[in-house]
């Protein structure tokens, strides 16, 4: 028997039999967990590398030293948290392996071990950013020293402009100028420092204690194979559970608690960096969505877009804009301004995959629901239209031949 409303091919057996297999994984769990103790004492015996730089770091105590930071102990944990010196907030994913810090915190100073984040945005612009999640771990910036392009998680111009940079501990092609990471620091008795460790990428798996009581549950993570943080918002920004389907499908009175989204998502066969031109100049833009932009997308900037064919246009105000990476605006719904968040990917084989998010809807439960509905099928024929036309070279004109007879005014404040 198959039990098919997870999804899944599991049996459904009998007690006995489950206990039988549940003995077969535990024995697969504990030798799983003396290879982890083994790693983790290999990782302990890694040669160290003494520090002879003079790092200056600016926070909450002002200007302080790499040394500094120990605060008195003898070991060091840095969290590379990606925040640009020219970005409005703090990286998505990164704030959400942030959520976990504070709790863990308290425990690590009982270990000998002091915990700091760092970035290269202005102190100014953590500390706000900080406040706004809630966080109240140790945070400072980078900002006029090497410390993050000495440890691989920022990347100078040049590096942009060759296209390849090193991280991981290997050359990779340029996607953003910004990765996260951690690095681990040992002050000696001397007060000597030394480098002994630095991961990255899925290496930062084991700080994410979302992620571990996620793999216990039927689903997993159930993530998108090609981009699997995709759905992750910042604690602040979950609007509703959204379907895999764009619209929760969720009974009527769990709608009531939760707002509507409208989503779509598409694979394009192109680099991250055309992809993302192509949603940031409205020269490109308006072979497959609107018809006219006033202005390339640049955060704190307002613009206008254009459906000539419609005959109205719509006032957007660019919010974030992270190259490569990551697109807010808000426009007008009604008297309302709602969020559109675009994440750019990129994938294997020089791809990109594509995730459009719209939210806060006007209205009551059902005019929302509504607004979302139709707005998760615009995006996927704007999602489409760039995937023909930057593909292919082909305008399929899928947003003005959508109303072939006119757009009527109540659906002119939320078309896409």
């Amino acid at each position: 028997m198959k039990l098919a409303e997870l999804e899944t091919d599991r049996e459904v057996v009998s007690e006995s039999e489950w206990l039988v297999a549940r003995r077969d994984l535990l024995t697969r769990e504990k030798e799983f967990t003396r290879q982890r103790d083994a790693l983790s004492a290999a990782r302990r015996a890694l040669p160290m590398v003494k520090i002879d730089k003079d790092y200056i770091f600016d926070g909450p105590d002002g200007e302080e030293t790499l040394s500094d930071l120990f605060d008195g102990r003898r070991q060091l944990i840095v969290y590379h948290f990606m925040f640009g010196p020219d970005w409005d907030e703090g990286c998505k994913s990164c704030s959400y392996l942030a959520d976990h810090f504070d709790g863990v915190n308290w425990h690590l100073r009982q270990r000998d071990v002091t915990f700091v984040a760092i970035s290269r945005a202005p102190y100014a612009e953590i500390a706000a950013y900080q406040k706004r999640m809630g966080w109240k771990f140790k945070w400072l910036s980078s900002h006029g020293s090497d410390f993050n392009f000495d440890y691989q998680v920022s990347f100078t111009k040049e590096n942009q402009q060759s296209g390849k940079v090193y991280y991981n501990y290997t050359t990779r092609d340029f996607v953003c100028e910004e990765f996260p990471g951690l690095s681990v620091f040992y002050k000696d008795e001397s007060g000597d420092v030394f480098h002994t460790y630095s991961t990255y990428a899925r290496g930062l798996d084991i700080l994410i204690g979302a992620y571990n009581f996620l793999d216990l549950v039927p689903k997993g993570r159930d993530e998108n194979p090609d981009s699997t943080m995709d759905w992750v918002r910042r604690h602040d920004e979950y609007p509703a559970q959204a379907s895999r389907h764009g619209v929760d499908t969720t009974t009527r009175a769990s709608k009531a608690e939760r707002p509507p989204i409208a989503k779509a998502e598409m694979l394009i066969r192109k680099p991250v960096g055309e992809v993302f031109e192509a949603f940031v100049d409205p020269a490109i833009t308006s072979k497959f969505w609107f018809s006219k932009g006033s202005n390339r997308l640049e955060a704190g900037q307002q613009v206008t877009w254009e459906w000539e064919m419609y005959g109205f246009s719509v006032p957007v105000n660019v919010k974030t804009v992270e190259r490569n990476a990551r697109i807010i605006v808000e426009w007008s719904a009604g008297d309302t301004l709602t969020p559109i968040e675009w994440n750019f990917r990129p994938c294997a084989g020089g791809t990109t995959f594509v995730s459009v998010t719209n939210w806060g809807f006007p209205g009551n439960d059902g005019e929302a629901w509504q607004q979302a509905a139709g707005a998760s099928e615009g995006f996927a024929f704007v999602l489409a239209g760039a995937k023909a036309f930057l593909e292919h070279n082909i305008r399929l004109n899928l947003v003005p031949d959508r109303h072939p007879d006119g757009i009527g005014a109540e659906c002119k404040e939320s078309a896409a």
